[in-house]
């Protein structure tokens, strides 16, 4: 490559959106650090959520992300800077809310009151508001006093 061509690409990944690096993540499983545009993360974003959507598997947000080779928290920390991110992320939850509610309906409909709080947000609020009723119901609850009394008719023997 000429000093010329140089030139261009240098222009090129300083200038351009689509090329301008963005961020950097290093491969879970290669530990090699990979450059990304802005562009880039959004379409990784579209295919994660796509994942969601179409994948009769996609049982866990984390699934795609990972065998991507993208760290997790790599991700998290991009739901922190991006709202694109963040609203990806809540769409694929969304999305696995639907399929999990599904399958603990069809199989075992006892433990949807334990994990779908963590993917929907009306679980969640009527999980809240259970314990929160029973909790008062304790606070409002008087305590049994047992008072035993001895039989008066025996004599002290």
């Amino acid at each position: 490559m000429n000093e010329d061509d140089k030139e261009i690409v240098k222009h090129i990944a300083q200038v351009s959106e689509k090329y301008k690096v963005q961020e950097f993540y290093r491969n879970v499983v290669t530990r090699k650090e990979h450059p990304v545009s802005m562009n880039w993360i959004l379409a990784f974003i579209e295919q994660w959520v796509r994942w969601a959507r179409e994948d009769e598997k996609a049982l866990n947000p984390s699934y795609y992300v990972q065998y991507a080779g993208v760290p997790w928290k790599t991700l998290m920390t991009w739901c922190e800077k991006y709202p694109e991110v963040k609203e990806a992320y809540d769409e694929v939850k969304s999305f696995i809310a639907l399929r999990r509610e599904q399958r603990y309906i069809e199989t075992n409909s006892s433990a949807l009151a334990f994990m779908m709080p963590h993917y929907d947000q009306d679980y969640k609020s009527q999980h809240e508001w259970r314990s929160n009723l029973r909790k008062s119901e304790q606070v409002e609850q008087k305590q049994n006093i047992t008072v035993i009394i001895p039989d008066m008719e025996k004599k002290d023997e």
